[in-house]
């Protein structure tokens, strides 16, 4: 996508110009100034395209092809330099590019291509539901845990093993991590891409197809924290490329019931619900939902579900009779 001695040249300008900071001040306020000067060559861009505020009368004949062609690489240099600065190279660049392409295009067939009817909506959690949120997260935080420095790590490493191996539910709590640590484990955890490779549940890519081949609508909700991390969006669609599992539609919630009643007026078209965490079984039992699965995974061992519509499961096995038209 980007040429690498178009890439290295420009380093080797801003090397002569300025060496690149590396505290991070520094770094945010160079990122600052290349940003306003990057809208200073949009902007005269946008004259070099002749008269185009939306108040004038537009003349083709101003425009000019060579100098917007100059701002426009301008403003890739500008780009460029940002990149560079923050220590990203042109196989980061590639590999963002791809992984937001991916995003967009999901956005796309969910906005203009795919709609929802009176198809039946198959409604599911990603995370201990299609992937194996226990798991991955566990082999990241078994493979990273040394870097936090905390006097009972040897005790959280003992706690994590068996966390995994039981399925828990993990949190500081249950593995004894003081909650600053804890609070920089979730960000790091967060940022580092992981989400994207976690393992996926047993069974999970048959179960969706075995929904697609029935003509349901497969909505994949989800509470990650998209507003606070943008970039779990384009590890969620990575996820679901990567392990060749097709949604019709990804939603975003922290309240799921509420993301449901915006987006489905007809909640009556919701054959079933599966999902691992308790507060969301009680909002789609209170929404009315019929069939609710209580994919379990360790914890809240205590909930009683009789009397609500959950159907405790271990597995997709458990409900592949079911589902069957």
């Amino acid at each position: 996508m980007i040429d690498k001695k178009v890439w290295d040249d420009q380093a080797e300008f801003n090397a002569q110009l300025r060496p690149l900071p590396t505290a991070y001040e520094d770094r945010v306020n160079l990122t600052k100034e290349f940003s306003l000067h990057m809208m200073t060559e949009v902007t005269e861009m946008l004259r070099a395209c002749g008269i185009w505020e939306m108040h004038r009368t537009r003349h083709e004949e101003k425009y000019n092809p060579e100098n917007v062609r100059r701002q426009l690489i301008d403003q890739f240099k500008y780009w460029m330099s940002i990149a560079q600065l923050w220590g990203f190279d042109v196989a980061d660049m590639e590999r963002s590019y791809w992984r937001k392409t991916a995003t967009v295009r999901q956005r796309y067939v969910e906005e203009h291509i795919h709609h929802i009817h009176d198809q039946e909506i198959v409604v599911l959690d990603i995370d201990n539901v299609l992937a194996d949120y226990t798991r991955g997260f566990g082999m990241w935080l078994s493979k990273n845990l040394h870097q936090y420095t905390f006097h009972t790590e040897a005790a959280a490493r003992e706690k994590l093993q068996d966390a995994i191996s039981r399925r828990l539910y993990m949190n500081e709590t249950q593995l004894g991590i003081p909650h600053y640590a804890w609070a920089k484990i979730q960000h790091d955890f967060r940022i580092s891409g992981a989400m994207a490779h976690m393992p996926p549940m047993p069974g999970a890519q048959a179960f969706v197809q075995g929904l697609h081949a029935q003509g349901l609508v497969v909505v994949a909700l989800t509470s990650r924290p998209v507003e606070e991390y943008p970039n779990l969006h384009d590890d969620t669609v990575a996820w679901f490329k990567n392990n060749d599992i097709v949604m019709d539609y990804i939603w975003w919630g922290a309240n799921k019931a509420e993301k449901l009643a915006q987006n489905l007026p007809m909640l009556p078209n919701i054959r079933f619900a599966i999902d691992d965490d308790i507060r969301y079984l009680q909002q789609y039992s209170r929404m009315g939902i019929k069939t609710i699965y209580w994919y379990m995974q360790g914890y809240d061992t205590d909930y009683d579900p009789r009397d609500t519509a959950v159907i405790p499961i271990t597995g997709f096995h458990d409900i592949q009779g079911d589902v069957t038209p």
